[in-house]
């Protein structure tokens, strides 16, 4: 891989009498996989990420559908995965997800011998957050703001706030000192 994590997720598959952890991690258009079987009388071993699975690096577009057993993969994952999560419970199990830009693709069963997804734009399934330095209101005040030991500026709206770590640099945009009211 070319030395960053863009993605990962870890997907859990439970057999008759083992539970299989396979990792993903994914890298520009690559992504590896570890794998780790595990019955109940098998402790977790910390060497379980030593060696990358047989046959791995893969590229996304060739080969991750297939390896998740789905039908297909979007084309638009098939260069690049920007974030993923694998969450599964008793009482209900949301799957997999694989987000790509403004994009999801959501796959419900990976236990499936054929599974299929559903896609569709983060911003109409996964909501917005409530930001209230963008609020509708039309106000563009704030109500408090200091600058910490660090130099670090903390500007305070509401029950939110943001931290500026570089205040040299953003004073730097009002280089005559001038108030602005």
């Amino acid at each position: 891989l070319g030395g960053y994590v863009d993605a990962a997720f870890v997907a859990v598959v439970e057999g008759d009498d083992t539970e299989k952890h396979m990792t993903y991690l994914f890298s520009g258009e690559q992504y590896i996989r570890y794998t780790v079987e595990q019955d109940g009388n098998t402790p977790y071993r910390g060497d379980c990420y030593r060696y990358v699975d047989e046959g791995y690096p893969k590229i996304i577009g060739e080969s991750l559908a297939e390896d998740l057993g789905l039908d297909s993969l979007p084309e638009q994952y098939r260069d690049g995965i920007d974030a993923a999560f694998y969450l599964a419970t008793d009482a209900q199990e949301l799957g997999l997800v694989l987000f790509n830009e403004r994009n999801y693709h959501h796959v419900t069963d990976l236990q499936t011998d054929s599974a299929a997804g559903t896609e569709g734009d983060v911003n109409e399934v996964w909501g917005h957050l409530d930001n209230t330095f963008t609020s509708e209101s039309g106000t563009q005040t704030i109500d408090g703001a200091y600058v910490d030991a660090d130099d670090k500026l903390l500007v305070f709206k509401g029950q939110q706030f943001v931290c500026y770590s570089d205040t040299e640099e953003l004073f730097a945009l009002n280089p005559n000192d001038e108030p602005r009211y």
